[in-house]
């Protein structure tokens, strides 16, 4: 599934929203491009959504938003909720 949501994004140019409870799922999407050439992911060192765009997260409490920012601040967050998260 994964690979199919970064495809779409990267090649077809579609906005990608990801709801999950899964960080590692976040991770890939986050960190992950398409490489039309060999018809498969590859990682994309810059954090970016394969066209530049960086990624932002947003963590949900209670359908109250919590966090909102990219991932270095999701991983330096103080919210003892957000460090449940991601820890």
């Amino acid at each position: 599934i994964m690979e199919l949501v970064v495809k779409l994004r990267d090649v077809q140019r579609v906005s990608a929203l990801l709801v999950t409870h899964r960080l590692q799922d976040a991770h890939v999407l986050g960190h992950s491009r398409f490489n039309p050439d060999t018809g498969r992911l590859e990682r994309d060192q810059a954090g970016s959504l394969g066209n530049g765009a960086p990624t932002s997260f947003l963590v949900l409490r209670e359908g109250a938003v919590v966090f909102e920012g990219g991932e270095r601040e999701l991983f330096a967050a103080r919210d003892s909720y957000v460090r449940k998260f991601v820890e």
